[in-house]
């Protein structure tokens, strides 16, 4: 990006995304531990279950909504041609995380 402003922006939009995908996955990782716990657990109830599956689904929604308001404001500070190569970038990373994460 030649405007450093813009770019400033944008790399700071982007850290936010990086924070908030970090948080997902740890969010993931502890549902589904705590899934396990459950799911062996004799006595476990259906509402242990809901109630588990609700908390999960609260925090995943409010920082998947952080991460879709970073992308469009990530939006309003780039070209088009920018925003490809960005998304080309965001690609590969996410991706990266992926395998890293599901490796372990």
């Amino acid at each position: 990006m030649a405007d450093p402003k813009r770019a400033t922006q944008v790399i700071e939009l982007i850290n936010k995304n990086h924070d908030s995908f970090r948080i997902m996955f740890i969010i993931s990782q502890e549902y589904h531990e705590k899934f396990r716990q459950l799911n062996a657990d004799y006595e476990a109830t259906p509402e242990q279950f809901k109630q588990l599956y609700w908390d999960y689904d609260e925090v995943w929604i409010i920082t998947r909504n952080h991460i879709y308001e970073n992308l469009f404001a990530m939006k309003n500070h780039t070209t088009e041609d920018e925003w490809k190569d960005l998304m080309k970038q965001f690609k590969k990373y996410l991706n990266q995380r992926i395998e890293n994460e599901y490796a372990k």
